[in-house]
Formats: structure tokens, C-alpha cells, sequence
């Protein structure tokens, strides 16, 4: 099935990107998978909710769970680590900071073997994402997306990013 109207494209619109992912996961029916994120850098400032529809396919992996740093995954093994207090050991990694930045962010892959095979399989398009933050990576597949709008806050994202609102080089 030969992808016509890229979805993707949509959500430039909103401009997915310079944002702080607060929460993830499948909705409690299935098959939708969702992002609660916070922005307030550019126009659509707060707190939103994108769903992404029909995700049949998805692979999650944390950045740190690999070879290449065994002492840390290691070392973070306690449940201490996932309080929201910052953590007495500094040589782990604190699962409790409660967000991760969305860096390099979300990026569309138009080649993607699985959307093309999900797409012969539901009969209806259907798009690969890849999600990279600075503590994990996501891959999923999808049919479409919604995004709503949940408050103004901005709390995290003015902490973490540099305000380009009104910014004047002196």
C-alpha cells in the first residue's frame, strides 16, 4: 500500500519538538499509545496530550540499559532511585526526576518494513515514528494521531528550556 497523506506533516503544525515528556504508555483499551508532554517555548504553550491511534507495533528501549554501561544499570537497581527526592547516590541513574527531555525528539521514517506490512495487514496507511529522548527510545507504528490541549502549565518546561519568547540579543 503505497502511502499517499503523511500524517506527520500534521504534526509539524503543532510543532512536536522542544518538549518535555511527562508520562507515556497505551491507553487501558488498547491499541492507542499516548504522550502527555509540556511545552513553552513556542505557540502552543502547556500541557497536551497526543494519542496516537492503532499503534500495533511499538519497541521501547532505555539508554542506559546497554553494554556499554553496565555500572550504571547496575547501580540503579534500588527503589530508592524512583522517589521524586533527588537521590544521595550521584554515581546512579534517578529514575524519579518524573520527565525526560524529548531530544533529538520525534522523527518521521517513510521507509519503515513494519508500517508497510501493517499497512497490507489493516488494509489502511499507516506510519513509524521514532522517539529519542535523553533517557530512552521508542519506535511504534501507527494510523493516526489526535492532540489535545489539558492546561497552561509550563512549570518543567520553563525550568529546562531557554524562553525564546520575546528573547532580544543584546
Amino acid at each position: 500500500m503505497d502511502i499517499k497523506e503523511i500524517p506527520i506533516d500534521k504534526l509539524k503544525d503543532i510543532e512536536l519538538f522542544d518538549i518535555i515528556i511527562l508520562h507515556h504508555g497505551f491507553e487501558t483499551y488498547n491499541p492507542d499509545y499516548y504522550f502527555i508532554v509540556e511545552t513553552g517555548t513556542k505557540e502552543n504553550v502547556g500541557r497536551f496530550k497526543i494519542q496516537f491511534t492503532h499503534c500495533f507495533d511499538l519497541t521501547y528501549r532505555h539508554k542506559f540499559a546497554d553494554i556499554k554501561f553496565p555500572d550504571l544499570i547496575r547501580k540503579s537497581w534500588t527503589d530508592d532511585l524512583i522517589s521524586s527526592d533527588v537521590p544521595q547516590n550521584e554515581n546512579a541513574y534517578w529514575w524519579g526526576q518524573g520527565f525526560t527531555n524529548a531530544y533529538p525528539g520525534f522523527s518521521y521514517d517513510p521507509d519503515n518494513v513494519k508500517a508497510k506490512e501493517m499497512a497490507e495487514i489493516t488494509g489502511r496507511p499507516m506510519y513509524a515514528i521514532h522517539l529519542e529522548t535523553d533517557h530512552y527510545e521508542i519506535n511504534f507504528v501507527f494510523h493516526d494521531f489526535r492532540y489535545i490541549f489539558l492546561n497552561p502549565d509550563t512549570s518543567i518546561s520553563d525550568k529546562v528550556f531557554i524562553p525564546t519568547k520575546d528573547f532580544k540579543f543584546k
